[in-house]
């Protein structure tokens, strides 16, 4: 597995420090925000693979 790069590492962690602060309530902002941050990680894995693919076709 491709390591998650370092501002995404952080957006994750500051989403869990803002829930605990919440006592674990996530509202569905929350939940975007985490998304979007899983979303920039999985683009950075594509990039890596994308070529390796391609050859295989």
């Amino acid at each position: 597995m491709v390591p998650m790069a370092k501002h995404d590492v952080l957006g994750v962690i500051k989403f869990l420090q803002d829930n605990k602060q919440r006592d674990g309530e996530v509202s569905l902002g929350d939940v975007m925000r985490l998304t979007e941050v899983m979303a920039g990680d999985f683009k950075s894995v594509l990039h890596l693979y994308a070529p390796s693919m391609r050859q295989e076709f």
